[in-house]
């Protein structure tokens, strides 16, 4: 479905299928920080290690784009 540009569509067929981390990824490689967050704070199950790996991921990318302020 991303490959179509349904990013929502691809997001809720992987949030039913359980399947966050698919979830996050996406809203990642959009670049989407807001979502990304909403999305962490939503899962009670993620890892240490997962957070701090997607916590790197979203500073590398909003440190590229020059996007210091984060709402």
């Amino acid at each position: 479905m991303s490959f179509f540009s349904r990013y929502d569509e691809a997001e809720q067929t992987y949030l039913d299928n359980d399947r966050l981390d698919l979830a996050i990824r996406l809203q990642l490689r959009l670049g989407n920080a807001s979502r990304v967050e909403h999305l962490l704070q939503a899962s009670r199950t993620t890892d240490q290690n997962t957070l701090s790996s997607i916590y790197s991921e979203l500073g590398d990318q909003l440190a590229d784009a020059q996007n210091w302020y984060v709402r």
